[in-house]
Order: structure tokens, then sequence, then C-alpha cells
């Protein structure tokens, strides 16, 4: 992976005001890693950057009346077949569940939420799938959108 792919991606989001980290999810092994996402990110409904003058094209189409909590790997792939979440967190339910746990939005974790999680970190494998893998989900906390993608700068066109 071309470590600036993954400072463009930051940036552009940054822009588009999320708040951006990245995530290891552990193995119960000291020192060993299952998986990693490149992107985690939190975007607020209400953002604003006017006093900036910055129009940066939404192709997010983000959210201005949700939360927006964004799920995304950076791939340096020159077809969108073969784009897809790593292994070790699409089919491994205990990291989908550190995943979850560690976006500390649910109270509580269970098997729903694991499924819910597990069923669109794989959407990828679906054939014609031409928007972004989602799903609303209004919370004590407040109302979220997850939204689960991929950013691929190496790609010649842009593809939703």
């Amino acid at each position: 992976m071309d470590v600036h792919y993954e400072f463009l991606t930051r940036l552009y989001l940054r822009l588009k005001g999320y708040v951006v980290s990245n995530l290891i999810l552990h193995s119960e092994n000291q020192g060993n890693s299952k998986s990693e996402l490149d992107i985690v990110a939190i975007r607020m409904p209400f953002h604003s950057q006017e006093y900036r003058w910055v129009n940066v094209p939404d192709f997010l189409e983000s959210s201005n009346d949700r939360i927006e909590i964004l799920i995304g790997d950076v791939k340096n792939h020159k077809k969108l077949d073969n784009v897809k979440f790593n292994k070790g967190l699409r089919n491994d339910r205990e990291t989908i569940k550190q995943l979850v746990d560690w976006l500390g939005i649910y109270e509580n974790v269970d098997e729903e939420i694991i499924t819910k999680f597990e069923e669109y970190l794989n959407l990828h494998r679906k054939t014609n799938w031409d928007n972004f893998a989602e799903f609303k989900e209004d919370l004590a906390l407040g109302r979220f959108n997850f939204k689960f993608t991929f950013f691929c700068p190496s790609l010649s066109l842009i593809n939703i």
C-alpha cells in the first residue's frame, strides 16, 4: 500500500468534516493483531468550515441529519472486483465485536449487532452493488448512519 493514498484519503475526509483514526484489532496473543482498519471516522451532522472557503465534492453523500460512522479501507487496486475488507475482520465475529466495542456506541453488543456488522463488512461480495453499504440506527446516543466503504485513489475513474 502506498502511504500517500492513506494521507490523501485522510485529507479528503478531514476536509469533509470527519475525525479520522485507524484501528488495530488485537489478538489474544500479546503483541499480535488480528486485523487493521485504515479508516474509522465520525462526522457530526452540523459540521461546517465555511470560514475556510473550502468546497470539496461530497462523493460520500455525507448525512446532514445523522451522526455518520465510516468504516473504510484504503486499497491500491486497479479493479473494484478485487477490493474487500481483510479476512481477519470480515470473517471473525470476535474481531467484529472488538470493532463495535471500540466504537462505544452500543451499550450492549449482542449477536444481532455483530451479525449486522458482519453482513455489511461482507457486502462487497454481492454482485451489482452500486451504492454504499450502509445502515441507519436510532440509539439512545443519537441518530446514526453507519457506512462501510473503500477508498481506491489508484482507480482512474470514480466508481461509487
